[in-house]
């Protein structure tokens, strides 16, 4: 297998290519059901790409307001993102620039 990451838009595409012994390996892979195991694993593994972007933005507010002494509520919606208000902070990260 090999793998291919571009940027198209502003996102990252992953172009996964698998190469297979023969046509006959090929098909009962296909008939196995594993190509729609591996999009649903990828399409989690954006899930957890995005959770891990929305925590680092967190995080990142979170100490630019504890250095910065700026508005205490900035940190509330940093320590609250878990929650999934991705619009807040980025309502936040406007306001902090």
């Amino acid at each position: 297998m090999t793998s291919l990451l571009t940027e198209e838009g502003g996102k990252t595409r992953l172009t996964a290519t698998v190469t297979y012994p023969s046509v006959q390996v090929r098909d009962m892979v296909i008939k196995s059901g594993m190509a729609k195991g591996a999009g649903i694993s990828y399409d989690r593994l954006e899930e957890v790409a995005r959770e891990l972007a929305r925590a680092l933005a967190a995080s990142i507010l979170f100490r630019d307001c504890v250095e910065s002494g700026r508005d205490p509520t900035l940190i509330a919606v940093a320590t609250s993102l878990g929650k999934g208000n991705g619009r807040e902070l980025d309502r936040a990260l406007e306001e902090r620039d």
